[in-house]
């Protein structure tokens, strides 16, 4: 996932630079995305692993990168999406997801009126 960094600041009302962010200001970013971002395989929810949070960039461009992984073995099933991120503080706030599934890769657009999508994996 990609996010402006003031965009991630203002939802969690941060103030400041990314290298100033303490431990519990990293797990609270982590917690935040954890909550708008759910993944379920057949309608299980999925715990999400990070593998890793970085911010790159400086001044008004500076992005946070953070990469969830979910180890699971997929075989015909239907994986559920539901992604609200930035939904609380941007109105006009749209969401790319791309999904990598062993090697398949789909993207998945999400706003406002849409902040659920499905794939079949077969």
């Amino acid at each position: 996932m990609r996010a402006f960094k003031d965009d991630i600041f203002d939802a969690l009302g941060f103030v400041g630079y990314s290298s100033e962010l303490t431990e519990k200001q990293k797990i609270d970013i982590i917690n935040y995305i954890k909550k708008n971002f759910v993944v379920s395989v057949d309608g299980k929810k999925k715990n999400l692993a990070l593998d890793r949070f970085v911010f790159e960039g400086s001044d008004y461009t500076e992005t946070a990168n953070i990469v969830f992984i979910i180890e699971e073995t997929l075989e015909e099933r239907n994986l559920s999406i539901k992604n609200t991120i930035l939904f609380d503080v941007l109105e006009d706030q749209i969401n790319i997801v791309g999904v990598k599934i062993n090697n398949t890769k789909k993207t998945l657009t999400f706003n406002k009126n849409k902040k659920e999508s499905w794939v079949q994996i077969n």
